[in-house]
């Protein structure tokens, strides 16, 4: 099954871009899929995307801090193709997974990890960004209205998720399966085909 989203990748690199983003998620041990939800959220798959407020660029929106912190800078990133920014998507996880010590099970906890990864596993209620803040305005397409909460980025990731998109196993990276994350909970998801977010 092809990942979702992946039209939006240029023809020429659609075959390898998903070849990296399956081997990503694999090493990452989280879905492709899911890794696929937060880029198109994040930039609409489109490499280039720049965030006008910020230097937020690329398929996560990299910060040049975090660029740097990966090793490289953010006019490097905005020279790469996809497939090129992958390598880099997988490092930034792989740092924020080691520094936090969280292992993102879905969408929401990889966007997170991307966004405030404090707030990975913390309540709907959880406050990320108060209203009027300078990361609130970098942010406002989540909540327009009010503070910024985990809920409402629950709401944001899920906007992307295709309506009736269900988590099955051939959706699941064999690594996931085969790190013991699948419980009798998740079971009883993928056999009720509830959605993961």
């Amino acid at each position: 099954m092809a990942l979702p989203y992946l039209d939006r990748i240029a023809v020429s690199e659609r075959s390898e871009f998903e070849r990296l983003i399956r081997d990503t998620a694999s090493r990452l041990s989280v879905r492709a899929d899911d890794l696929m939800f937060v880029m198109m959220r994040e930039s609409g798959l489109n490499p280039q995307a720049r965030n006008p407020g910020s230097t937020a660029s690329g398929l996560i929106q990299f910060m040049s801090t975090t660029a740097a912190d990966l090793g490289t800078t953010i006019d490097a990133i905005r020279c790469m193709s996809a497939s090129q920014q992958v390598e880099w998507v997988e490092k930034y996880y792989k740092m924020q997974i080691r520094s936090t010590g969280k292992q993102p099970r879905t969408a929401l906890d990889l966007y997170l990890l991307t966004l405030y990864p404090i707030a990975v596993g913390q309540p709907d209620a959880y406050v990320l960004f108060y209203l009027g803040s300078k990361n609130h305005t970098a942010n406002r397409a989540i909540n327009t209205r009010g503070n910024i909460t985990v809920g409402d980025v629950r709401r944001w990731v899920n906007a992307v998720i295709p309506k009736g998109y269900v988590y099955t196993p051939d959706t699941m990276t064999t690594s996931l399966w085969a790190g013991g994350l699948v419980g009798a909970a998740l079971c009883v998801y993928l056999t009720k085909k509830y959605v993961l977010v």
